[in-house]
């Protein structure tokens, strides 16, 4: 609540009378050349960090997309601003250069630092004097002379990080993914917002059974030395009903027939409905303990195949924020390793572990988790930490997810979070989640999309923690006033939502979102997948014999004129072979022939029925 009041008094500030026009100065923008301090943090900065010569970035480190922030500012607002240096009659220049940080070329809290400790070293860690961090350490009397900011430095000059021509030792201002917050408002002096952003958290999806598990999933109720124990009971039952009622029996099949026949008998019993009774006394002792033994087991497994699949079902997934506060989730978010058993901890929450160090800054996101802990004691957190988010080779280059290449399996690569999630599997020693800013999730996700044919992570829950995009300067520079306005000015005629729509990095265009079943827990085909098959493949072996039954009861039922015809068709053809003609008779002749037959049949019978 604090942030947004914070950034709502900041826009109100610049959209409340034209009288805030006058009163913008413009002495420290026009015929100026400005230092931006930046990071590498795709959508919003893409910058090929390896082609920055001594921090400095030319235009080709940018190539042909530099990115949304990067975009917006030397396309849309450097003109604006140039137009109201125009305007104000004053030199229509204002130049721009871009840097990133000597060491963390990644790091927001790392771009922001050296800005706020008013030079280019690569110890990025905030400055402490007083007590306080910067701005008491930049722009401050009591700071060192070396570190005062004294302004932009004037267009043409300052080309190289110490220049002597530079006006100011540091950097004039911060761009890139760069939140303002109440923390970072006690460091800098910031714009107002150009974009809204919240977070979301990352996962996996639900791993999909496979074929055979889905396909075994109706018999996973009973072990595997149940079903053995089953299967030697029906073939007992089977043996001792052969022995004892198989010759005695009339309703058992004669002669080999009696095998399968006394083999339905005692498994058509054990699914409960028995098609025959023994004449016996052993018989029926056999048939009693069978039939007892089947109820059993029939009992047993209908109360257990459903409080197995209803188990399956109901396994706890992660639904969102809540789901991480209770610990029963981990969570790697960018930030520093701690001791969580030492006395006092140096941070809140369970460390599970990761690959960063104690050295790393802690990210907005590490920072969240923080505030939540120490706002509400029912929540504790169990987090993973990591250097960055991207993944890098063992010579430090970087690792892309494409179809040819999984990190997962790549020897020596440092995992970012993302792949910490995607590469893990259910268990402690692995992240189950990631939180980050939600337009750089989604336009992860969907690249990775695009790339590999699958989602291999996906957002989850609702989006929380909102705060704002802005441009951090340092403190009483008053440069912030005139940036606002040729920002506000852009955002006015939709040039963010422009940037939005272009990157695909709405909710709408997000291509990978977990989607909750309606309706709670239920059954699917796939869970039953098992059943089905066995039933289909009992109808298409039932078919199958039936035919082949047909055939022979057809055989065996054929009538005396049949079997004439049957006789005479098969001498007919023996006699053109052994005449060696070469045709076969023709229909009418073969017709002929048959009546004959028949009429020479009737009149046998007709004479058998007088005499």
């Amino acid at each position: 609540r604090a942030t947004w009041c914070v950034l709502g008094a900041a826009i109100l500030t610049f959209c409340q009378t034209p009288m805030v026009r006058a009163q913008v100065p413009l002495d420290n923008l026009c015929g100026k050349h400005f230092r931006i301090m930046t990071h590498a943090s795709p959508p919003f900065i893409n910058v090929d960090t390896g082609l920055c010569i001594n921090q400095r970035c030319p235009p080709e480190a940018f190539g042909r997309d530099g990115g949304l922030s990067y975009r917006f500012i030397m396309e849309d607002v450097q003109p604006q601003l140039v137009r109201m240096c125009s305007d104000a009659g004053l030199p229509p220049t204002v130049e721009l250069s871009w840097y990133v940080a000597a060491s963390d070329k990644t790091s927001a809290q790392g771009a922001i630092n050296t800005v706020c400790n008013g030079d280019f070293a690569a110890n990025q860690i905030p400055l402490l004097i007083n007590g306080t961090y910067c701005p008491s350490g930049y722009n401050n009397a009591s700071a060192a002379n070396d570190k005062l900011y004294l302004g932009p430095s004037p267009a043409g000059t300052c080309t190289f990080v110490n220049d002597p021509s530079c006006v100011s030792p540091g950097p004039d201002m911060v761009i890139g993914a760069v939140h303002v917050t109440v923390e970072r408002l006690s460091q800098l002096q910031f714009s107002a917002p150009y974009m809204n952003v919240q977070q979301t958290i990352v996962k996996r999806p639900e791993e999909g059974k496979s074929i055979a598990d889905s396909f075994l999933n109706i018999f996973l109720a009973f072990d595997g030395l149940l079903w053995l124990a089953i299967i030697i009971e029906c073939i007992l039952a089977w043996l001792m009903l052969l022995l004892v009622e198989s010759s005695v029996n009339e309703d058992i099949m004669p002669g080999l027939n009696a095998l399968y026949d006394t083999w339905y008998w005692v498994f058509s019993t054990l699914l409960g409905g028995a098609d025959k009774a023994p004449v016996t006394v052993g018989g029926k002792i056999i048939f009693c303990a069978h039939t007892f033994f089947s109820v059993v087991i029939i009992a047993t497994y209908t109360g257990g195949v459903a409080a197995f699949l209803t188990q399956q079902a109901s396994v706890p997934v992660v639904t969102g924020f809540s789901s991480l506060s209770s610990g029963a989730f981990s969570v790697v978010v960018r930030g520093p390793s701690w001791d969580s058993l030492a006395i006092p901890p140096d941070y809140l929450g369970d460390f599970a572990g990761g690959n960063s160090n104690p050295d790393v800054t802690p990210s907005l996101q590490f920072k969240y988790l923080q505030v939540v802990m120490r706002a509400s004691q029912s929540a504790s957190f169990t987090i993973f930490t990591t250097q960055r988010l991207e993944s890098r080779r063992r010579d430090d280059t970087a690792l892309t997810t494409d179809r040819d290449t999984n990190p997962c399996n790549i020897d020596g690569a440092t995992l970012g979070a993302y792949d910490l999630v995607k590469c893990g599997s259910d268990g402690p020693e692995h992240p189950d989640t990631m939180i980050f800013d939600t337009p750089a999730v989604i336009y992860e996700l969907n690249l990775r999309k695009n790339r590999t044919g699958v989602c291999g992570l996906v957002t989850v829950g609702k989006e929380f923690n909102p705060t704002g995009f802005g441009i951090g300067f340092p403190f009483n520079s008053n440069l912030h006033l005139a940036w606002s306005e040729a920002m506000l000015n852009q955002i006015g005629v939709g040039k963010i939502d422009s940037y939005i729509d272009e990157y695909q990095i709405s909710q709408n265009d997000n291509q990978c979102k977990w989607q909750e079943p309606d309706g709670g827990l239920a059954m699917t085909i796939k869970e039953m997948s098992g059943l089905f098959t066995l039933t289909a493949l009992g109808l298409l072996a039932a078919c199958l014999h039936s035919l082949y039954e047909r055939r022979l009861y057809r055989k065996a039922h054929m009538t005396d004129d049949e079997a004439l015809i049957e006789i005479e068709k098969r001498a007919l053809a023996k006699g053109k072979e052994d005449d060696g003609e070469d045709g076969v008779e023709s229909d009418d002749e073969a017709e002929e022939a048959k009546k004959e037959e028949k009429k020479k049949k009737e009149e046998e019978a007709k004479k058998k029925k007088e005499e």
